[in-house]
């Protein structure tokens, strides 16, 4: 529970003084580019993540295809993310319980999302999004 509210604070921190109440609090990261981390190559690929306080939906092929991730727990904190910051999100993919970390992150003006399932194996993922836009979700 620690962990969610720490998680929905980081959250709130973008949301205006006048949104919803703290717990239904979800943003929407879209995605035009992203790099395999694994050998540098990077690529067009159209992406939304979508974070609440318990989880992390990455939408992909115009949203016809949907990855959920359960928030396990999460490191640092991250007030304002207008402002150079961080969060990592240690998670568990739903349906095949697959675990890694999802790592939000802004330094300057570059915000990205880093996926890391490298613990899977030779063929596992680890990427970075780069992200060019953040919205409140309704």
């Amino acid at each position: 529970m620690k962990t969610c509210f720490i998680f929905i604070l980081t959250l709130l921190a973008y949301v205006p003084a006048s949104a919803q109440s703290m717990h239904n609090t979800v943003l929407r990261w879209t995605s035009d580019k992203a790099e395999n981390l694994k050998n540098s190559e990077e690529f067009q690929f159209a992406s939304i993540f979508i974070t609440s306080p318990t989880d992390v939906k990455w939408l992909q092929k115009n949203r016809q295809h949907t990855t959920v991730f359960s928030i396990v727990s999460a490191e640092g904190r991250w007030s304002d993310i207008s402002k150079d910051g961080k969060l990592l999100l240690h998670v568990s993919e739903k349906g095949n319980g697959s675990t890694g970390s999802i790592l939000l992150e802004r330094t300057g003006q570059i915000v990205t999302i880093s996926l890391d399932f490298s613990g899977l194996g030779p063929n596992a993922m680890k990427q970075k999004f780069r992200v060019t836009d953040v919205q409140k979700e309704n």
